[in-house]
């Protein structure tokens, strides 16, 4: 019954693969093998009550429970809404923040509007492919423009793996 209120898509780095794919399985399992999950959920219109609803969410180990409290017309976009405000210093000053989320001014981008388009150099902005499934070669997340990499992870894509980097320079 959810499935006509919110719209839920897994990506999952399955081991042995280097990206994220549009998964929510991963077969051939062995013992302390690493799942990573990325989970998107979506609301696609709102329920006729608008009363919190739980989510539950099951990977191939483990259920996580995700409670959702839709936001429905409550006008928190308008101008001169109490939950609305422009210049926010949580928005760090170079934004409006609007039903709890940043609305970047023009130049500013990344979640708290702590990206300016001017500090990054010609051809930087969303180098990354941020919110793709190749983002940072599934192996960081991406800030400003740049990949910042997971632990044992590095490079201007995190595409080098140091365990690997470590495992072949010491066997030479």
């Amino acid at each position: 019954q959810l499935d006509k209120f919110i719209k839920v898509e897994y990506l999952a780095k399955c081991p042995g693969k280097n990206i994220f794919v549009n998964t929510s399985v991963c077969d051939s399992l062995r013992e302390g093998d690493e799942i990573q999950y990325t989970l998107s959920v979506t609301l696609l219109k709102c329920p006729e009550t608008a009363e919190p609803f739980v989510l539950e969410v099951k990977t191939s180990q483990e259920k996580l429970m995700i409670e959702i409290e839709p936001l429905c017309d409550c006008g928190c976009d308008e101008p001169g809404h109490k939950m609305r405000e422009e210049n926010s210093p949580t928005c760090k000053g170079h934004g409006t923040l609007a039903c709890g989320v940043c609305n970047c001014n023009q130049g500013y981008h990344g979640a708290n509007c702590l990206c300016s388009d001017s500090d990054l150099g010609p051809g930087e902005v969303r180098s990354c492919n941020k919110g793709e499934p190749d983002e940072c070669s599934g192996n960081g997340f991406c800030s400003c423009g740049h990949c910042v990499c997971h632990p044992n992870y590095s490079g201007k894509r995190c595409q080098c793996n140091r365990r690997s980097c470590l495992s072949l320079s010491s066997a030479g």
